[in-house]
């Protein structure tokens, strides 16, 4: 029985598999198990007059199991005898062999009543409960009893929670349809925003006036939207693209289920391509099948989320307009027919009324919702929404709606709010067909965790809530604030990736794009120039910050050459910042805020005639060993600081503060004891570890070895030796997993493990060995992407700089440099960054004389060692 239980099941998910037929799939798995669980029960307890009253609740109770799910039943019975108790689990045994996830509860009216009462969890299922196998009498009388005293009782209070508990969750699970791994159920436009709009329809005294348990296999999401079509709530277009959208999720919930063999909802990114080959995308060129589908994935929960918004308001107890207005003496007429009222613009005129005699007055509305931080009324709100198909182009040449929008873009308060409410109601898009391009638009990769459209409206919201902040460690706040022409800024922000949705390079296509518009809108000169020259280079500096070293003059001096002043630098920093924060919630970190602030701050000074370059003086040197010496014990004199400055490049010197220095002294005063001496600090966004020893070939991988074998990720690695070899190393790490706490015991772990492996003590190999086992059972997603290894020679004068962009993975640094080293290149320095979806590391080297390495046979040869190594991953 089994078996053909679970082969009739699969047979039904075949039947459908692939032609977008969901709902139908769910509604014959939903009868199947219909005819389950009638036929076992009536086997067990023959007449269905026994007081006994099986409902399906959940999923199963609006008839929309998918491959997977749960089947929730309510047993309703006032006999709670153990023979009755003992032929209920015998039923629920059977089913469970079965193979179906059956989860149960038995209860009286009495406590079906009072849970309901307690739990708005479980209120919430009964509003879905269906008849499968019953006493009739006992139906009756259990929804006479739920009609009077649940369904329809405190209303206003059970709304709040439900819209409260809804919001809630939109949070927790990415708040916007639009994420690279979404969750098809509980995401912001899944499936459960139809289900809460199910909930506030059949609790709501005025559309549901009767509370009735119906007996109908019938899809009750579809029903819903039946309901909503024939009261005017839904347009025809509307009702149709919703029916498809619910198509559409089921058919991919069913697959998901079906590839996982499991109940899932997360749409996980390793998953995509199967089930995109599965439903029929095509590569075509410049479109990948993944992100035609993801699209479509996109547009839908658009789709969803939006009537979510509209129609949920619906269900709210409000006041007529005229109370509205008599109530609140505060109302102020913005516009005829529009006002506003408390926290709100209404709007009081007919339904038919068409902007287009004053398109100005659309964007006008935007404007005050963000003047006067309000909301807009829920007939205001469709109005808009319906209005927006009709605009043309006349709508995106009129000067008094630019005017009107440029107005909106000088202001950070509020900015972001204003701008997505303009996106969800199609304004923007149309005012913008170069933004509405990019709308839904997917970037498969692990770096771009939201859509192009989403990833634009994230950045502007960050940058403009940096206004808002109370700290301004990295000068962010502040910058903003003193910015004369903030419209630039967000300008760039919104154009900076509109470039994606055409063929070629995003950054050429985005700055022509942007030329246009600009032309369109009649907006020139050198306003417009500085927002096409940060969309040209808004790449940039993230990619100085942290592939290069800022502290390097030939970088700041190269940078400097490509944001030629101040107020570039600025705008420059905050767009980068707003695109970083907004690409991914793993992406940007504190860490990252440090590169980029001192990159930021080192240029600045740079601009304003403050030389790095020049070395320092004799009077200079003797003035900074008298700042070093004032940290030292006594026993310490200013001559072995002197010749400790001496000793060091002037890297060194312009990298350290005074205090930092003095440490370093104390460290090497160490190695009289010891092979190496070792300082770690806990500096909140990551550890601080420096290193002192004696030069040797493989050091630096050596180092990098035990580090990784104590769970530590590199990101940043400083090498200064000294001319006497004694090397000073300093590194910035970050431990793998969250469990490793800042401790005592893990510094002495580490230490004792360093001077085993640099005194020969313990080899290397076995200590990485012990924890390969560990890091296999830690999943590091791959990209994709193949290996890429490039060399710049034009950037340093003094050193080769390789880059090089390969998937992560634990002791990544260490093989790196292992191999290196074996090549015989000397590492003089390290940044560990990302780019899209792989580790980036750079590495500033010479060769074993002390040159850069400019021979090009030389270099294939290194670039080879180090792919065949990345092949041989630990």
């Amino acid at each position: 029985m089994k078996n053909s239980f679970l082969e009739k099941r699969l047979e039904i998910f075949r039947r459908h598999r692939g032609k977008w037929e969901g709902a139908a799939a769910a509604q014959e798995l939903t009868q199947l198990t219909d005819e389950l669980i009638t036929r076992t029960f009536s086997d067990q307890f023959g007449d269905q007059n026994s007081g006994v009253a099986v409902f399906a609740l959940g999923g199963y109770g609006r008839c929309e199991l998918n491959l997977h799910s749960d089947v929730d039943l309510l047993i309703v019975t006032e006999n709670s005898s153990a023979a009755f108790q003992r032929s209920l689990q015998k039923i629920i045994q059977s089913f469970w062999d079965l193979g179906l996830e059956v989860g149960h509860q038995v209860q009286s009216i009495e406590q079906t009543i009072e849970l309901a009462l307690q739990e708005w969890t479980f209120r919430t299922t009964l509003l879905e409960m269906r008849t499968l196998w019953a006493d009739l009498n006992l139906v009756a009388e259990v929804q006479k009893n739920l009609q009077s005293r649940v369904i329809f009782k405190d209303y206003k209070s059970f709304l709040k929670t439900i819209l409260a508990e809804t919001e809630t969750r939109h949070q927790k699970y990415g708040n916007s349809p639009q994420l690279l791994e979404p969750n098809l159920k509980n995401g912001m436009g899944g499936l459960r925003d139809f289900h809460t709009l199910l909930w506030l329809y059949h609790s709501h005294p005025d559309f549901s006036r009767k509370f009735e348990i119906h007996r109908t296999a019938r899809s009750a999401t579809l029903h819903l939207l039946e309901n909503f079509f024939h009261q005017a709530f839904l347009l025809e277009g509307d009702h149709f693209a919703l029916k498809h959208a619910f198509e559409f999720f089921m058919t991919l919930r069913n697959e998901l289920h079906f590839l996982t063999g499991q109940k899932t909802d997360r749409l996980e990114y390793g998953l995509q391509k199967k089930i995109t080959s599965t439903l029929g995308y095509e590569d075509v060129p410049e479109i990948l099948a993944v992100e035609q589908f993801l699209r479509e994935y996109y547009l839908h929960a658009r789709k969803i989320y939006h009537t979510y918004q509209i129609l949920s308001e619906l269900f709210i107890p409000k006041m007529t307009y005229l109370q509205k207005v008599e109530a609140d003496s505060s109302q102020e007429t913005l516009a005829p027919a529009i006002s506003r009222i408390g926290n709100s613009i209404v709007f009081s005129g007919v339904s038919t009324r068409n902007f287009s005699d004053q398109p100005e007055l659309l964007m006008k509305i935007f404007f005050w919702k963000q003047k006067y931080d309000l909301k807009l009324g829920e007939f205001l709100r469709s109005l808009l929404y319906h209005q927006a198909q009709n605009l043309n182009e006349d709508f995106q040449r009129n000067q008094e709606v630019i005017r009107v929008f440029l107005q909106i873009m000088q202001n950070p308060e509020r900015l972001g709010d204003v701008l997505r409410t303009m996106h969800e109601l199609e304004i923007l898009d149309r005012f913008l067909p170069e933004f509405s391009a990019i709308t839904a638009l997917a970037q498969h990769d692990l770096y771009h965790y939201y859509s192009a459209d989403e990833h634009t409206l994230l950045a502007i919201q960050n940058v403009a809530d940096l206004m808002n902040r109370e700290k301004d460690p990295f000068e962010l706040k502040s910058t903003l604030e003193k910015l004369p022409q903030k419209e630039i800024l967000f300008l760039a922000l919104l154009f900076h990736d509109v470039g994606k949705a055409l063929p070629g390079s995003h950054i050429e296509t985005g700055v022509v794009l942007a030329r246009e518009v600009f032309e369109r809108w009649k907006f020139s000169g050198e306003a417009a120039e500085r927002v096409l020259f940060l969309i040209e280079n808004h790449l940039k500096m993230e990619q100085f910050a942290f592939r290069r070293n800022s502290e390097d003059p030939s970088t700041l001096q190269q940078f400097a050459k490509i944001v030629q002043n101040v107020q570039n630098l600025e705008l420059l920093y905050l767009l980068t910042y707003g695109d970083l924060s907004a690409l991914n919630p793993t992406i940007w970190s504190e860490w990252k805020a440090i590169q980029l602030w001192e990159l930021f701050r080192n240029t600045k000074r740079y601009l304003m005639g403050k030389s790095f370059s020049a070395p320092l003086s004799e009077k200079e040197l003797i003035r900074l060993s008298e700042e070093v010496l004032a940290f030292l014990s006594p026993d310490m004199n200013q001559n072995t600081v002197l010749k400790h400055l001496k000793l060091l490049e002037e890297d060194y010197l312009k990298t350290f503060e005074s205090r930092e220095i003095a440490r370093h002294l104390g460290l090497i005063a160490d190695l009289q004891q010891r092979t190496a001496s070792f300082d770690f600090r806990d500096l909140r966004t990551h550890w601080d570890v420096t290193i002192v020893t004696l030069d040797k070939p493989h050091l630096l991988a050596e180092i990098c070895g035990v580090l990784a074998a104590n769970d530590l990720s590199i990101f940043s690695a400083q090498i200064f030796t000294r001319r006497d070899g004694v090397v000073i190393d300093r590194f910035r790490v970050l431990p793998f997993s969250s469990n490793i706490q800042f401790s005592e015991i893990v510094q002495k772990d580490i230490l004792e493990d360093l001077i085993r492996v640099l005194s020969g003590r313990e080899d290397l190999g076995r200590l990485l060995a012990q924890h390969k086992r560990r890091w296999k059972r830690r999943k590091f997603k791959e990209s994709g992407r193949p290996d890429e290894i490039v060399f710049d020679n034009q950037l340093s004068p003094d050193f080769t700089i390789i880059d090089i962009f390969t998937d992560d993975a634990p002791g990544l640094l260490y093989q790196i440099a292992d191999t290196l080293s074996k090549s015989g290149v000397d590492i003089r320095s390290a940044k560990i960054s990302t780019r899209v979806d792989q580790a980036s590391d750079s590495f500033y080297v010479v060769d074993d004389q002390g040159q850069k390495i400019l021979d090009k046979t030389r270099q294939i040869k290194i670039k080879e060692s180090v792919l065949q190594s990345l092949r041989r991953r630990l």
